[in-house]
């Protein structure tokens, strides 16, 4: 009977949870990358609720300082970009301050920018080097290679020659701090 109460009393809860993912398939993936500073702190919105519950949102009024992939402008608001208030809706779980320089990976929905909590979302200085010129040259020019994660204890052979096998992920994590996966002449990919 205690677990039949507990079980209906927890009926409302959320949650979101993200696979860990290299920079170079966060940029492959996202519809926009940014280097951006936000402007002054986020501006909570509310909007249409969830199971009778208001939706919070955080809006950032940021000022773009570079641009490695997005056509932003004509139909979308390079102004402001928005995420969710909450981590467990998968909201970013770092705060914005302004004056800082951030990393922004994200998606583009109703004509606004957003980023989410597994999206990459990183203070700038924290962007390694190798990182840097993956953004700048490596990551665009090697989209169709693909990366795959092999988690610890598993034996993992990579889906086919277009794919790096990512297996170092919860140790040193090399791979995503200083390589990208890059194609060679003979159509096959592997580790720069």
């Amino acid at each position: 009977l205690c677990l039949l109460v507990a079980a209906c009393m927890a009926g409302g809860a959320l949650g979101c949870s993200c696979m860990p993912t290299h920079p170079q398939t966060h940029y492959c993936f996202a519809d926009f990358v940014l280097v951006t500073m936000p402007k002054i702190q986020p501006i909570d919105e509310r909007s249409k609720t969830l199971h009778g519950n208001p939706i919070r949102h955080s809006a950032y009024s940021i000022s773009i300082n570079k641009n490695f992939k997005g056509q932003l402008g004509k139909d979308v608001d390079p102004s402001s970009v928005y995420t969710m208030a909450e981590t467990s809706l998968c909201g970013i779980d770092i705060e914005l301050k302004s004056g800082q320089l951030y990393l922004l990976a994200g998606y583009i929905y109703k004509n606004k920018m957003h980023v989410g909590l597994c999206n990459w979302v990183s203070p700038w200085e924290e962007v390694t080097e190798k990182q840097r010129r993956g953004l700048k040259y490596m990551y665009r020019d090697n989209c169709e290679c693909a990366i795959q994660p092999c988690f610890p204890g598993k034996t993992c052979k990579p889906w086919d020659e277009q794919t790096c096998l990512w297996d170092d992920m919860y140790t040193t994590d090399c791979s995503s701090r200083l390589s990208a996966c890059v194609k060679s002449s003979d159509n096959t990919c592997s580790w720069f």
